[in-house]
């Protein structure tokens, strides 16, 4: 067993996989190296991926009961998801932020919870930046904690970050133009306008006083600075610095686990051997392609050159808004699941990365060294897109209901044939490696598991 200071690691996240995904890197990680003890706590509906996960002795699921309907993109309906996704930036997201804003549901986590940190007395929690209940419990029990963030840093680090910084979710360049520092400035007073006005948030912030938390805001920042370590999943380059950078975070880059020994060959493995020059195509699982976005992607891959062939990941669930299948252009292939996104990007053969700009694709893409085209379409990956652009390394198009074919196809295509970009992928891709990854990560967690707790003021 591994030298921890008086109990096994407690992993915490929420179930939603942009936020889970990386704490599963870790606890898998920590499970092939052998002799660690996990517990990882989540909601039901992620039982079955932790009781999968790999580990001598067997990592642990703690039950935190079913997950919130409200949260669950699943569950939205269109008009909800469409609220989410409105061309003000400043309008989606206070409509996000008052619909996942609930104090009774959080108070009941917590409570759960902290009966699980009670039982197994965890010597260091973990924890997505994204569940506060984790970090209240921690600061409840006086126990040592580590945060991970797949955001853009300056999310976290708000009252860090110069004025004159693009507020996060505006999607907005660090070299502004003066259209754009206005365009910052509006975002800044229209959501702070509605945080004002929100009943919601201010039942949130009284709930949470009278049960006595020290954040009841929930105030990011606050938590991180009391954490052992903040681990950023990018490097700073792609993600934009800020001067006052806090002592306790590292950049470890993206959490990409080591290729499987032997790995079974597939149909698509063949597939992928026979072309040697590929799109990979894969928008997560909260974007819902719509029907003209799908028609316009299927055109657009029609009008690629035909040396070009395009792998694209589209669920079960939105494949009856594809052509027949013998109307699709020859150089395309849909499916509904891989295995793993990782092995795809890892391919030689894979070019360039067509994504919705979540934070774990664009590290992921980045580690691979592969150019990015994104269609952002909510939250950070306007953010995201931002910092592919600046960085050199990806092209962007409008997310839109019926977007030009013609326009993506031509991203596309300067993707493929300008080599700039490709030199600039591979740059960051070994700045990616350079900072540490999955390994630097498990390293961490487990320093600052050994050392045991220190005394708090």
């Amino acid at each position: 067993m591994s030298d921890l200071h008086g109990g096994p690691l407690l992993f915490v996240s929420s179930s939603e996989s942009g936020r889970i995904n990386p704490l599963l890197a870790i606890t898998a990680e920590l499970g092939r190296r052998g002799g660690v003890e996990s517990v990882f706590a989540t909601t039901e509906d992620c039982r079955g991926d932790i009781e999968a996960l790999p580990g001598t002795p067997p990592v642990r699921f703690a039950s935190l009961g079913e997950p919130n309907p409200a949260h669950l993109p699943k569950t939205w309906d269109n008009e909800t998801f469409a609220a989410f996704t409105v061309a003000s930036r400043a309008q989606a997201v206070s409509a996000y932020l008052e619909r996942v804003t609930d104090a009774d549901f959080l108070q009941t986590v917590y409570d759960r919870l902290l009966t699980v940190v009670d039982e197994v007395k965890p010597a260091l929690i973990i924890a997505d930046q994204d569940v506060p209940y984790a970090f209240d419990a921690a600061l409840a029990r006086d126990i040592p904690y580590v945060m991970t963030v797949p955001i853009p840093m300056g999310a976290v680090y708000g009252h860090r970050v110069p004025e004159e910084y693009p507020k996060t979710f505006t999607g907005l360049p660090l070299d502004m133009t003066p259209e754009q520092r206005a365009a910052n400035e509006e975002f800044t007073r229209e959501v702070g306008e509605w945080a004002a006005n929100s009943a919601g948030i201010r039942k949130f912030v009284e709930q949470r006083v009278a049960a006595g938390f020290a954040n009841p805001a929930c105030v990011s920042s606050q938590y991180a600075d009391g954490a052992r370590s903040v681990l950023g999943l990018t490097v700073f380059g792609v993600d934009y610095a800020f001067p006052d950078l806090p002592e306790n975070l590292t950049m470890v880059g993206a959490l990409v686990p080591p290729e499987p020994a032997g790995a079974e060959r597939t149909a698509l493995s063949d597939w992928l051997d026979a072309h040697e020059s590929i799109v990979y195509i894969g928008f997560g699982t909260i974007m819902r392609p719509s029907a003209g976005q799908i028609a316009a992607l299927v055109e657009a891959v029609r009008q690629l050159p035909s040396r070009h062939h395009v792998l694209w990941r589209l669920p079960e669930s939105q494949q009856h808004l594809l052509p027949p299948r013998e109307e699709l252009p020859a150089n395309l292939r849909v499916e509904s699941w891989l295995p793993s996104q990782t092995e795809v990007l890892a391919h030689p053969h894979v070019r360039v990365f067509f994504n919705h700009g979540g934070g774990n694709a664009v590290s992921e893409g980045c580690y691979f060294g592969k150019p990015l085209l994104v269609m952002p379409f909510w939250m950070d990956c306007y953010d995201w897109a931002a910092r592919v652009v600046d960085a050199g390394f990806g092209l962007t198009v409008t997310y839109a209901a019926e977007p030009d074919a013609a326009w993506i196809a031509r991203q596309l295509t300067a993707l493929l044939d300008q080599e700039g970009f490709t030199e600039r992928a591979r740059f960051w891709s070994a700045r990616q490696r350079e900072a540490g990854g999955l390994t630097r990560a498990a390293d961490l967690v487990l320093a600052h598991a050994a050392t045991g707790p220190s005394p708090r003021a």
